[in-house]
């Protein structure tokens, strides 16, 4: 981030220096031997911003792709000035000028991606999708688990991720059993995504009856309350002072947004908790149907 900054603070005065060039020119003084050095440092900067981000991609070092980026903004900015150094030997036009406000505007924009990307880092951002679409897999591979919901990633860099999943099992299931290969699906998934990670059970309720019961009771207040959606993929876990419903929703393109998500979420779960205060409802994918 204080690179960024850096970066941002170089590239504005940079504008700054460059548009005073079109009110007050300057002579431009041209010798071979500034050539050479602008093109020897123009070299040195390229193979540093190469070196460290090959670096930054071996050991995924957002600093060295910080780094990466300030060379290369180095190596452009040298090249500004060196093309303009020979341009304005052959034109009275404000070369100079132009082409550093030019150059002072891309570091910025350099500078403010690389600011970007670390805020997002500490302020938190929605997870890879492949990353996702990854742990679901793995996690449904293992013996037992018929679902997977609510994923919690935490990334908080190189070394530093966090997890938490929760897994379906059938409520028959032998415990120890289960126990066991959940274990082996965290060490698993520790050893494939290098990220620290927590398996919450969930034991689905295999029974039909009670199923069927609580689906009529969420179609009614679902079609009630927004009867342009619906919901598929009913799941249920059951307990003395629990009963939580997980399902899937499909909603309307214009309404999928994250304002409708958050009332959807409250105002079905707030509807299903007054038909019984031991409902809890979990939406697990909210998904926007092409066909409403």
């Amino acid at each position: 981030l204080t690179i960024s900054i850096i970066i941002l603070v170089v590239g504005y005065k940079l504008c700054e220096t460059s548009i005073g060039k079109f009110f007050e020119p300057e002579d431009m003084e041209f010798s071979y031997w500034s050539i050479g050095v602008l093109i020897v440092s123009i070299a040195v900067k390229v193979w540093m911003c190469l070196y460290n981000r090959y670096i930054g991609k071996k050991i995924n070092s957002g600093v060295n792709d910080a780094t990466a980026a300030d060379s290369i903004t180095d190596a452009i900015a040298t090249t500004g000035v060196l093309v303009a150094t020979i341009a304005q030997q052959f034109t009275t036009l404000p070369i100079d000028a132009a082409a550093g406000t030019a150059i002072g505007l891309m570091i910025m924009y350099a500078g403010y991606g690389i600011a970007k990307d670390v805020i997002n880092i500490l302020l938190g951002k929605a997870p890879d999708p492949e990353l996702v679409r990854g742990i679901v897999a793995t996690a449904l591979n293992c013996p037992h688990v018929v679902g997977v919901h609510d994923i919690r990633i935490h990334d908080y860099g190189p070394g530093r991720m966090f997890a938490s999943i929760h897994v379906e099992v059938p409520d028959k299931a032998d415990l120890v059993e289960v126990h066991a290969a959940l274990d082996v699906l965290e060490d698993e998934l520790q050893d494939k995504y290098h990220m620290e990670v927590n398996i919450h059970m969930d034991p689905l309720c295999t029974d039909i009856h009670q199923i069927n019961a609580v689906r009529r009771v969420l179609d009614q207040i679902v079609h009630e309350k927004y009867p342009r959606y619906h919901t598929d993929h009913l799941r249920i876990t059951s307990g003395h002072a629990r009963l939580n419903v997980i399902c899937d929703i499909h909603v309307p393109p214009a309404e999928y947004n994250i304002e409708s998500i958050a009332r959807i979420r409250r105002d079905i779960n707030d509807s299903m908790r007054k038909y019984n205060d031991k409902y809890r409802v979990v939406l697990a994918k909210i998904m926007a149907d092409p066909g409403k």
